[in-house]
């Protein structure tokens, strides 16, 4: 009985006149008991764009020479020139070079 009565023994030192005290009860008994878990149980999803998988530090003064060369060829997206400079450079490319560079590519590509 000393639990029923630990609503009342708390309530002895309230005013009766507490607006939030008038239809009071006693606690209800819960059906599960509550467990704190230190765990952080819930994940963040991260979206995934397939065009922005990377990001690269370069320096101000190689966006500033990527900015123009975007504005010389008309293209919105950094992205779109660097792969305009990696295909003229893979074209300059000697034949046995070129092998390499194609084979270390589906080499990664497979990981």
């Amino acid at each position: 009985m000393a639990s029923d009565n630990s609503t009342d023994d708390i309530l002895k030192g309230v005013k009766k006149g507490n607006p939030l005290l008038r239809n009071h009860t006693k606690n209800f008994k819960p059906q599960q008991s509550f467990e704190f878990s230190n765990s952080n149980d819930h994940k963040t999803l991260k979206t995934k764009f397939k065009n922005q998988k990377k990001s690269i530090k370069i320096s101000t003064e190689t966006k500033t020479q990527l900015d123009i060369l975007k504005e010389i060829e008309s293209m919105k997206f950094d992205y779109e020139i660097i792969q305009l400079l990696l295909d003229s450079y893979v074209n300059e490319l000697n034949p046995e070079e070129r092998s390499i560079y194609e084979t270390m590519l589906k080499f990664r590509s497979q990981k």
